[in-house]
């Protein structure tokens, strides 16, 4: 089973969020409730996950039917 790229992102963002809000805590409530809002402000620090689809490619022959290996 493949990542899931959505799940993974939002992990990511989350772990963080939680390092940037305990890693110098604010002391001044005003102050913290304004940075925990900016912090959770979609794409503010998060913007993707990009996923890019591409085509499937141009099936061939086998190695073993050009006889390069046995």
């Amino acid at each position: 089973m493949g990542i899931n790229p959505l799940k993974a992102t939002e992990a990511i963002r989350d772990n963080y969020l939680n390092y940037l809000t305990t890693i110098f805590p604010i002391q001044d409530p005003e102050f913290n409730r304004q940075f925990q809002e900016e912090l959770r402000e979609p794409a503010k620090f998060v913007k993707g996950p990009y996923l890019e689809a591409t085509p499937c490619f141009r099936s061939g022959c086998t190695l073993k039917e050009r006889g390069v290996v046995s």
